[in-house]
């Protein structure tokens, strides 16, 4: 659905599909969507693999095709954009309970940066040790390299919890050692 003219084409087709069923489309996988397949199957059996694609991930686009065109609403608080995204995040709700983060810009930079910092610190050689029969964790930076290191499991640093599980961030200096005490389940 990369090309204009099956975007209009599309657009104008799932605009025909909700003027057939009389408003909005039922959700795919129920039993409305079923009896709407049936009446479109019926009354316009034209729209019906219009109708179908709906139900199948692959036709919706991919998120690098979506253009500027598909924002213009079709009706009235219709747009191609918004109708993927609520599809999208419908699907997305389904199978997870974990809320989508909404970072800004300079906030995925400085996250990126981090995250750079973390792959150099593991490359260099960082090491973990949890002995558990004291239940401490050692986390030691080489000589080399310092920077940021993310890891999941205990709150050190800044931490917070995403998904049930807490996430910690750690400045370590080159040649620095972590110790900190670690009770799992806590």
């Amino acid at each position: 659905m990369s090309d204009p003219v099956s975007q209009d084409y599309m657009k104008e087709a799932l605009e025909q599909v909700r003027q057939a069923l009389g408003g909005e489309l039922p959700e795919p996988h129920t039993p409305a969507f079923e009896q709407a397949l049936r009446r479109i199957q019926r009354e316009r059996p034209d729209l019906l693999d219009t109708l179908k694609s709906l139900q199948d991930p692959q036709a919706l686009p991919p998120t690098n095709a979506t253009h500027q065109a598909n924002l213009r609403e079709y009706a009235p608080g219709r747009s191609l954009v918004f109708d993927y995204l609520e599809r999208l995040m419908q699907k997305y709700t389904s199978y997870y309970s974990i809320p989508v983060l909404n970072p800004s810009w300079d906030e995925i930079g400085a996250y990126v940066a981090e995250r750079t910092e973390h792959t150099g610190l593991l490359r260099a050689g960082v090491t973990a040790f949890w002995d558990r029969g004291q239940n401490l964790v050692t986390i030691s930076a080489s000589a080399a390299t310092s920077g940021v290191l993310f890891f999941t499991g205990a709150a050190q640093g800044v931490s917070w919890v995403y998904g049930g599980d807490t996430v910690s961030k750690v400045s370590l200096s080159a040649g620095q050692e972590l110790r900190f005490s670690y009770y799992p389940g806590e």
